[in-house]
C-alpha cells in the first residue's frame, strides 16, 4: 500500500458465514472482543475472524483493500448454573438461569419443588426464572433443576440439581 489506510473492518465467522462486526478508526491499533459478546452468536465448531485494511489516497488514484490471513480458534462449549439466586429484586442475583458459551440447536429447562411441582419450565435459552410460580412469589426454599441441551455440534448434556 502506497496511500492511507482509511479504516480497518473486522470480519467474523462464528457459523453463519463471514459478517463485519466492527469498523475501526485508522488510529485504533487494539481490539479487546471479549468472548461474552459474541457467545450467543456462536452456532459453529469454530470461530474465524480476519480484517480488511481500506486504502485511500493512492498515489495512481486507485483506491485498494489488503485482507489478512484468516485466523480460527475452536468455539468452546461450557455451561454454567449457579447454585444460589436470590429474588429479592435488589437487583443483585434476582434471576435463575444457566449461562451458555453457545447458542444451543435444542434446550430444555425445568424448575420444579421438592415435591415435582413444576414452578418453571422452558426451551427458550435466553428465559429467566424470576422466583414465582403463575406470577406469585415462591416461599424460600430448596428448587430442583433438570436442563438437556444441545451444542451446535450435536452433543446433548444432562445436568440436574437434586
Amino acid at each position: 500500500m502506497l496511500g492511507i489506510v482509511s479504516s480497518y473492518r473486522l470480519f467474523i465467522n462464528t457459523g453463519k458465514g463471514f459478517e463485519e462486526k466492527v469498523v475501526l478508526q485508522p488510529t485504533d491499533t487494539v481490539l479487546t472482543l471479549r468472548y461474552q459478546e459474541i457467545m450467543y452468536e456462536v452456532t459453529g465448531s469454530e470461530i474465524c475472524f480476519y480484517i480488511s485494511a481500506l486504502e485511500t489516497s493512492n498515489p495512481y488514484g486507485v483506491t485498494g483493500q489488503s485482507l489478512s490471513s484468516k485466523v480460527c480458534t475452536a468455539s468452546t462449549e461450557i455451561i454454567t448454573v449457579p447454585n444460589v439466586f436470590t429474588p429479592n429484586n435488589d437487583l443483585v442475583n434476582d434471576f435463575f438461569k444457566p449461562v451458555l458459551s453457545f447458542t444451543p440447536l435444542n434446550y430444555y429447562l425445568v424448575i420444579t419443588d421438592r415435591k415435582g411441582n413444576i414452578l418453571f419450565e422452558t426451551r427458550d435459552y435466553s428465559a429467566v426464572w424470576d422466583g414465582s410460580k403463575n406470577g406469585n412469589p415462591h416461599l424460600q426454599d430448596v428448587c430442583l433443576w433438570f436442563l438437556k441441551v444441545t451444542t451446535h455440534l450435536e452433543k446433548v448434556f444432562q445436568r440436574q440439581e437434586h
